[in-house]
Order: C-alpha cells, then structure tokens, then sequence
C-alpha cells in the first residue's frame, strides 16, 4: 500500500472509543469552581512489551465522593478515551507523570477499601488487579487485510481534557483514539473470519491486548492494540435519509416483574452524606491516593498492519 493511500487511510473519523476497566484510582485533582476532578488511573495490559499503562482521567464528581490525597483504591470504570497529545489540560502533579492516555470517566464504583501503602503491590487488594480491560469502538475501518484478519479504527472523539489545547493558533488539537485490531483463530468463524472491507462503519468490542510504540521515540504510544471478540457491521455512510416516526414521546407502561428475582434492592441502606470520608467499612465513598505510580512498561517499535 502507497504512503498516500496509508496517509488517507489514518485520517481520523468521528465516532465512538470507550473502555471499560478494573482501574487503581489516585492522585485526585480538583479544578477550580467545578465539581470536576483529574484522577490518575492505572490498567492492566500485561504484554510482554506493556505491563500497564497509565492516564489522566477527567470525572464530574456530581455525587460528592470523598478522594485523598495519600490513599489507592480499586474501582470499575467506564471510560470515553484517546491517545495522550501534549497540551492535555491534566493539572500536572509534582513532579509530573507520564500519561499514556486521556480520558472522561463516564461512571465508575469503587470495588476495594482505600489502601494506604505507596506503590502499593496489587496482591494487596482482595480483588485480582490483573485483568485486561475491554474496549468498545465504533468507527470505519480502514487498513482492512483479510488474509491477516486485521484493521484500523482512527476514532475522533470529544475530550474534556484537550478542548482548548492547539497544535498551532487557532488549529485545536483533535482527540483520537488509534485502534488496531486483529480477529484471532476461534472454531466460529467456520466461514472465514468477518474482516470488514475499507472505509465500512462497525462496531466491535474486545480485550486491550498491547501497544504500538512510535519508532525512534521514547514509549510513545502510537495505537492501541484490540483482540476483536464481537463486531457489528453497520454498513456505508448514506447521504439520503429514511424517515422514521418518533415513538419516544408516546406513553410508556412499566412492565412489572412476573416470577422471582435475584435480590431485593435498598437504596437506603447505602445512603450517605456528601463529603463524609470514607472508611475500609464504608466504600461507597472511597478514598483513592494521591502520588505518581510507577508504571512499568517496555518498548517496541510499530509497523505497519
């Protein structure tokens, strides 16, 4: 493939990348007249050249929880994310970390107790750190070869952290998510596996498997490497359009429940006060830690999928 077909075939497209993880959060940061909050986190990739990676991840605090200062914990977030660009608005700690990526938590919840111990082992905690995390991108796939099963997501998407930062006056830096993902041998793809043709709108979803580094630079992560469990394909863009009736303002019933369920839930039980600090008894106001983490990674080059 030419470098201008490989240039026009990087180019990113809006569209969708999230990821949902088993997180160590820490380090919070408020920022000024908001209920907004910078929060380190660190997950795991567990390659042979990317233990884990870490990034500054922007959460609206609209509950109120208590974050300090010198404490980790574990939670399970959902996450908006992208590549980390200079310029991303992160409140820099001091001394200052090395992100990987940025980000927007959408909603996370604490599965641990806060942990006091700096760099703290993660067989410390009662959960098991050490799971890959799970990607979800929608996007066109681009740089499509069957014969390897692999493709391209080059996903733009809006980052709270990047809105004001520019590459040169009046150009904003773009937030993109570089994905490159590979289908792997499984028994279900009797007919092939389903690799997507070029510049076709999917959907797919799968674990985080590795990083691509940047040749010559020092791990500068250059795509995100995604193992493809589930993909949806959702055809090419259409300039005409189907009319559709609008059903969302019509009367809804609520179905009530037939037959037995699992639990009974009890909002009240887990009711608490806002800003009252949390306790190991206590994690629905956990208290992850400030301090930089050191992330252990290796380095390998790119090339070309």
């Amino acid at each position: 493939m030419s470098s201008c077909v490989m240039a026009a075939c990087r180019f990113p497209v809006p569209g969708l990348a999230t990821i949902t993880a088993i997180a160590a959060i820490g380090n919070p940061r408020s920022v000024v007249r908001s209920k907004k909050m910078i929060l380190d986190a660190q997950i795991y990739v567990g390659s042979p050249t990317c233990e884990s990676l870490l990034g500054a991840l922007t959460y609206f605090n609209s509950s109120d929880l208590v974050f300090s200062n010198d404490t980790v914990s574990l939670y399970l977030i959902y996450a908006m994310i992208a590549n980390f660009e200079n310029g991303a608005d992160t409140h820099p700690t001091t001394p200052p970390s090395k992100y990987d990526f940025i980000g927007d938590i959408q909603w996370l919840t604490p599965l641990t107790p806060p942990c006091a111990e700096s760099d703290v082992d993660s067989s410390t905690f009662s959960i098991d750190p050490c799971k890959q995390a799970y990607l979800h991108v929608s996007g066109v796939a681009v740089n499509c070869q069957t014969q390897q099963a692999t493709f391209d997501l080059n996903v733009e998407q809006y980052i709270s952290c990047l809105k004001d930062a520019e590459t040169a006056p009046g150009r904003l830096v773009k937030p993109v998510a570089p994905i490159s993902c590979f289908i792997p041998d499984s028994p279900r793809y009797k007919h092939g596996k389903p690799v997507p043709y070029n510049k076709r709108y999917v959907t797919v979803s799968g674990f985080l498997t590795d990083v691509l580094y940047k040749p010559n630079t020092d791990n500068i992560i250059e795509r995100f490497k995604l193992k493809v469990e589930n993909i949806v394909f959702l055809g090419q863009q259409n300039t005409g359009g189907i009319m559709m009736a609008n059903s969302l303002d019509s009367p809804a019933k609520t179905p009530s429940r037939t037959g037995k369920g699992l639990i009974s839930y009890n909002k009240k039980a887990f009711t608490t006060q806002p800003n009252t600090p949390a306790t190991p008894t206590t994690p629905a106001t956990p208290t992850p830690a400030q301090g930089t983490r050191n992330v252990k990674r290796a380095r390998t080059e790119s090339s070309d999928i």
